[in-house]
């Protein structure tokens, strides 16, 4: 079972897309929360590399989810790739403010249709 969590072959429909990301949602949020000093400001220095690789495990769990439920719903996995065009289009933009606004609600709403679009019932490539 959790061998199919790693790969991004397959499908996912939506009730365990929604699942999967709110559970990955809570953990992560969970660690971020307990890795935040007292006064509620910053990640200790100390903790940073670790919660930098926690991040990179997080993403990769939400691609993977992402990428199969993209199958799920009749589409090549490939178009994952534009949110993160968006985001490094932020990280390298010159007014970063707005593009972070744009990049946060086009986030929102990509999560949003990959929950509520329905899937194909027929068989696709990506079974």
């Amino acid at each position: 079972m959790f061998e199919k969590l790693f790969s991004i072959k397959g499908r996912m429909n939506r009730i365990d897309y929604f699942l999967y990301t709110m559970v990955l949602v809570i953990i992560y949020f969970l660690v971020k929360y307990n890795m935040v000093n007292s006064a509620g400001l910053y990640i200790e220095k100390g903790e940073i590399i670790p919660f930098i690789i926690f991040a990179f495990v997080v993403l990769y769990f939400f691609t993977v989810f992402s990428i199969k439920r993209l199958h799920d719903m009749g589409y090549s996995g490939k178009l994952i790739i534009l949110p993160y065009l968006i985001i490094l289009q932020v990280i390298i933009g010159d007014t970063a403010r707005d593009n972070y606004i744009l990049s946060t609600i086009l986030q929102i709403a990509l999560g949003i249709v990959l929950m509520l679009y329905p899937s194909k019932e027929e068989e696709n490539k990506y079974e």
